[in-house]
């Protein structure tokens, strides 16, 4: 319980008022003794908007960044605008370190997904 006890005592003197065991006054003692859990509430499910939107753009920055490497991969010479040294420095980032971790580690889950489900299948 946070708050001042005594402004707090004030907003629990309107529900005494009226009857007893009533299901209006649970919810509003809930109200007074717990509204921070309110605003908590409120805060996780903002951060978790703002995580799923950074997420999404972290993914469509890095489709972006793959299409360009399969065009520059795919295409003449004459229509690259990447100099060599910063299509390694793409490979390096797409390949290597902790991204490529998390895809292995995420691929390995699937084929292993897939193996055992097999396995229980016959």
């Amino acid at each position: 319980m946070q708050g001042n006890p005594e402004s707090e005592f004030e907003k629990l003197k309107d529900i005494k008022d009226e009857p007893s065991g009533s299901l209006d006054n649970a919810k509003k003692e809930a109200l007074v003794l717990e509204g921070d859990s309110q605003r908590n509430e409120q805060l996780k499910k903002e951060s978790h908007k703002l995580l799923i939107v950074f997420i999404k753009l972290v993914f469509f920055l890095g489709v972006i960044v793959l299409i360009i490497r399969i065009y520059h991969l795919v295409t003449f010479s004459d229509y690259m605008w990447l100099s060599e040294d910063q299509i390694n420095n793409i490979d390096r980032i797409l390949f290597s370190g902790t991204i490529g971790g998390l895809v292995g580690k995420y691929f390995n889950t699937i084929f292993l997904k897939s193996n055992s489900e097999k396995k229980s299948s016959s």
